[in-house]
C-alpha cells in the first residue's frame, strides 16, 4: 500500500480506497442471510458490489471540505436503493447492520490516517472527521429506511388493491346476470372484502340476478358462512336476487351446523344447472 505523508488529504485517501472498502466489505459479508445478500448470482453480486462502490466515491465527498449535504449528495442513490427489487426483498435489520458495518471500515480507515499522520493531525480534526462519519451515516440511513418502508408500503398497497379486485371477479353471462366464482380459502379479511367489492360492482353493473358458485371453495366457517349470508341479504336489499352454486354436501353440512340458512336463496349442484333455470 503506498505510504500515505501529511501533505495528503484525507479525501485523496479514502477516495483511493474505494474499491477496496467494497471488496473487503463483500468478503466480510454474512451471506447465509435471505435476500440480496445470500444471493449467489453472479450478476447480482456484481450489482450489489457497484452499488456498494457508488456508496464509497460519494461518502468520500463529505470529505472534501465543500460543505456537501449527505441527504442531497445521496439523493439519487438512497431512492434507487430504495426502489431496488433485491434490497425490498431483504428484511431492514440485515441492511441497517451493513450501514454500521461501513460506518466500521470508515472509522478504521481515519484511525489508519490519523496515525500515518500524526505529525499534521490534531485531535481537534480527528473528532471532527468521526463527528461528520457519524452525522453523515445517520442522515442516510434514516433517509433510506424511510424510502424503503413507504416504497414497502405502496407495493403493498398495489398487491392489496390487485387482491380486492380479484377476489370478487364479476362476470357479466348476459345483461341483468352475473357469476361470481369463489376459489380457495375464504378467511374473514378476503370475505369482508368480497362483500364490499361485490356490492359495489353488482350495483356499478346494474346486475339483478347474481350466481355465487362455491366449488372451488375449500372451507367455511362461522365467519365465513355469515359473510356470505351477509353477502345474499346485502345484494337482496339492493334488489339483486342471489343463487348459490357448487355447494359441496360437506360445505351444506357446515352452514347447517353452524346455523346459517340459505333455505330462501336457489341452491344448484353445478354451474351448468344453475345457467340452464337463470338463462
Amino acid at each position: 500500500m503506498e505510504q500515505v505523508t501529511g501533505e495528503k488529504s484525507l479525501y485523496h485517501f479514502l477516495k483511493q480506497r474505494t474499491w477496496d472498502l467494497t471488496e473487503q466489505w463483500y468478503e466480510d459479508l454474512n451471506k447465509e442471510r435471505k435476500g440480496v445478500y445470500g444471493s449467489t448470482d453472479q450478476e447480482a453480486v456484481a450489482l450489489l458490489k457497484r452499488q456498494n462502490h457508488a456508496f464509497h466515491v460519494l461518502f468520500c465527498e463529505l470529505f472534501k471540505g465543500d460543505d456537501q449535504h449527505p441527504e442531497e449528495l445521496f439523493e439519487t442513490w438512497i431512492q434507487t436503493m430504495a426502489e431496488d427489487d433485491a434490497h425490498l426483498g431483504t428484511p431492514m435489520p440485515d441492511m441497517i447492520e451493513e450501514f454500521l458495518n461501513v460506518k466500521e471500515q470508515y472509522i478504521a480507515l481515519l484511525e489508519e490516517y490519523a496515525l500515518q499522520c500524526s505529525e499534521t493531525i490534531t485531535i481537534s480534526e480527528f473528532n471532527q472527521w468521526n463527528k461528520r462519519l457519524a452525522s453523515a451515516l445517520k442522515v442516510i440511513m434514516v433517509k433510506f429506511t424511510a424510502n424503503n418502508l413507504a416504497h414497502t408500503a405502496e407495493q403493498l398497497r398495489t398487491r392489496q388493491e390487485m387482491i380486492a379486485q380479484l377476489s370478487a371477479p364479476i362476470i357479466k353471462l348476459r345483461k341483468g346476470i352475473a357469476l361470481l366464482p369463489l376459489v380457495g380459502e375464504l378467511e374473514i379479511d378476503r370475505a369482508h372484502i368480497i362483500f364490499t367489492q361485490t356490492l359495489e360492482k353488482c350495483s356499478n353493473m346494474t346486475i339483478q340476478s347474481l350466481l355465487i358458485d362455491l366449488s372451488g371453495v375449500s372451507d367455511v366457517d362461522r365467519h365465513v358462512a355469515d359473510q356470505l349470508f351477509l353477502l345474499i341479504s346485502g345484494l337482496k336489499l339492493i334488489g339483486i336476487k342471489a343463487s348459490l352454486s357448487g355447494l359441496r354436501p360437506e360445505i351444506a353440512r357446515t352452514s347447517i351446523h353452524l346455523g346459517v340458512d340459505f333455505k330462501e336463496v336457489n341452491v344448484y349442484s353445478s354451474i351448468e344447472r344453475a345457467l340452464e333455470s337463470l338463462l
